[in-house]
């Protein structure tokens, strides 16, 4: 029998010879995957809306579910008190467990509020975001899952394993039916759960199903179930007592604001499930196992002769396909004044677009959001412009380009939210609470945010659209920009005489973050 000791010592040894590698694999899965959620935090993982300081309140899925019933019932009135879950570690665990099927409950909500409260618009909204959500979970969530243990599973002997292993999957073209075999566990564990531990038994039961898909990526899903069925057999009480010992760490990483979780929990606890899932693909193929031949990988046990430091890509027993060069841009270029304005106002709008969408999904109403009364955002296009001007001659020092823009963003955001509260007696935002914040007026999350944006202005979005304005003949081009400037000055007297103030643009709301900071530049 495997032991817990011996397998978490191996983790670290693992760790160890490729550590920043490791932290970065799972930084990637905890930001874009929402993964490594816990019993001691209840929503470890990092979403996207709160990496943009969106200040979204979290709608539990009991308030859905009450809400939902108080529809149909046509009555107001509470759940039952034994399904009502929004504190404590069960609330958390409850949320979390739906957390992955979230779009099931996006779709009760919308539902809701379409037909029972004539929230229409607001039903249709929260409904498309459902569907996106469940697409984004299904395609990119779960695949990354998958790769991730890749990733671990190689490091194991192979010490300079890269983390572009979270592109396996995709690469060997095996997307959809990796995708497929990840959603029916997912399912299966859903339905279970309905009865009073079969949720729990089953996700220690197909605890291994995304190691195997990492292994063999073409099992067919019936196989990949009945095998990890048939290995866990016996084990799945130890597996739980291992999971048990990694709640004090849990708990001191949540002392740190999660810090240590970044850096050390969480690459040491994916680390120790490969050992775990390595330990028992040996016991399986001692014991003659029913279906361990299909864990074919022998690479992944030994490493064949000679020197190798990360696997060897003509082992694989999935080829990885060529990969194929969708864009190309050329950053290194000079952009015209008109090519500027025109970013300017683009970046700009976009932005607009980007929070009133966002505020409309989550409130179910339409708000103007910003300092100024037109459809802009000038945060976004001022600074997406300063970094094309300013640090675009950094671009081949990616490292010092995104230094560079956290520190110019961070000028620029703090000295406007100066600004606004000084002459203007208002705050349009307010980071006070966000770790490492400066007066509430910038926070180091905003700031990691606005360094990856600028460098998509300066390798992606500046190149590709100044291509497109550069097909607009010369005149049209003058005149689009001069209206746009005439307008948005316009804009900026009036809003100067008349702020732009009112619910949901500079009204403060308990436990969120305000609107995005609005450059007055």
């Amino acid at each position: 029998m495997w032991q817990s000791k011996e397998l978490k010592k191996k983790a670290r040894t693992a760790l160890r010879r490729n550590y920043w590698r490791a932290v970065i694999v799972c930084l990637v899965l905890t930001f874009i995957a929402g993964a490594y959620s816990t019993m001691a935090s209840g929503k470890f993982g990092v979403t996207l809306n709160s990496a943009m300081n969106e200040p979204f309140p979290i709608l539990f899925n009991y308030n859905v579910l009450s809400n939902t019933v108080d529809g149909v019932t046509g009555e107001t009135g509470e759940l039952p008190h034994f399904l009502q879950a929004s504190e404590g570690i069960l609330a958390s665990l409850f949320n979390n467990i739906t957390k992955s099927g979230s779009f099931l409950f996006g779709i009760l909500n919308s539902l809701n509020q379409g037909f029972f409260r004539g929230h229409l618009m607001q039903g249709v909204i929260i409904l498309v975001g459902a569907a996106l959500s469940f697409f984004g979970w299904l395609f990119v969530g779960n695949i990354l899952r998958v790769s991730e243990c890749r990733f671990f599973l190689e490091n194991h002997l192979y010490p300079q394993t890269r983390p572009n292993r979270l592109l396996y999957v995709y690469k060997i073209h095996k997307t959809r039916h990796v995708a497929k075999v990840m959603f029916l566990r997912a399912l299966y564990i859903v339905l279970w759960s309905f009865t009073i531990v079969g949720g729990f038994i089953k996700a220690y039961e197909y605890r291994l199903v995304p190691y195997i898909m990492a292994e063999n990526p073409g099992l067919p899903a019936k196989k990949a179930f009945a095998l990890s069925k048939r290995i866990m057999r016996g084990n799945k009480w130890h597996t739980f007592l291992l999971d048990l010992s990694f709640l004090p760490w849990e708990l001191l990483a949540a002392v740190t604001l999660h810090f240590l979780g970044f850096l050390f929990v969480n690459p040491y606890r994916a680390a120790t499930g490969a050992e775990l899932y390595l330990s028992l693909r040996e016991h399986a193929f001692a014991a003659g196992i029913e279906g361990s031949e299909n864990m074919n990988d022998v690479c992944l046990a030994a490493v064949p002769e000679g020197e190798y430091l990360e696997y060897p890509q003509e082992a694989l027993p999935y080829p990885e396909y060529p990969s194929r060069r969708w864009l190309t841009v050329e950053y290194h270029r000079n952009y015209s004044l008109t090519s500027l304005v025109l970013l300017f106002f683009t970046f700009s709008i976009v932005g607009w677009l980007w929070e009133v969408a966002l505020f409309l999904f989550n409130e179910g109403l339409f708000v103007n959001r910003g300092v100024f009364w037109g459809p802009w955002l000038p945060i976004y296009g001022s600074g997406g412009v300063l970094i094309l001007i300013l640090l675009r001659r950094f671009a081949d020092k990616p490292w010092l380009l995104f230094s560079l823009t956290v520190v110019l963003c961070g000028v620029v955001e703090y000295g406007t939210s100066w600004y606004l509260e000084t002459f203007k007696g208002a705050k349009w935002w307010d980071y006070t609470g966000f770790f490492l914040n400066i007066n509430g007026r910038v926070c180091l999350e905003g700031l990691l945010v606005f360094g990856v944006g600028g460098c998509l202005f300066v390798y992606l979005l500046g190149p590709i659209m100044d291509d497109l304005y550069r097909k607009i003949p010369q005149k049209v081009k003058v005149i689009a920009c001069t209206l746009l400037v005439v307008c948005f000055l316009s804009d900026v007297v009036y809003s100067n005489i008349h702020p732009h103030q009112g619910e949901g643009i500079t009204e403060d709301k308990a436990g969120a973050v305000l609107v995005q900071a609005e450059s007055v530049l």
